[in-house]
């Protein structure tokens, strides 16, 4: 795994910030949980030092984190099931669910 550092120093906008909530602002992490998994990983240093997520921006901290590059291929693959369906017209659709069969909660 190819690993880059990045070395930024603490602006006037991110001073008081918690230190994952500033690392969110990178383009290179873009979210607060990304940022909470780098720190927990011991990947980012502020003035040499290792800090929790909790630590306080002060003016001119220099902050460095060690991001990959490697992209991670997620795949989803469809399963073929049989699916017994009681009703469906435009708008709906009701199935027999099999028992153990994941559905995933997406109301809109």
């Amino acid at each position: 795994m190819i690993k880059n550092k990045i070395i930024f120093y603490a602006t006037d906008d991110l001073i008081g910030l918690r230190l994952d909530k500033a690392l969110s602002t990178r383009e290179e992490i873009k979210s607060r949980s990304r940022a909470e998994q780098l720190i927990l990983m011991e990947n980012v240093r502020v003035n040499n030092k290792i800090e929790k997520s909790s630590y306080k921006i002060k003016k001119n901290d220099c902050i460095e984190y060690f991001i990959s590059t490697e992209k991670k291929e997620v795949g989803i693959l469809p399963l073929n099931l049989p699916l017994h369906i009681l009703f469906e017209d435009q708008d709906i659709i009701v199935l027999n669910k099999p028992a153990g069969l994941v559905v995933p909660c997406c109301w809109a």
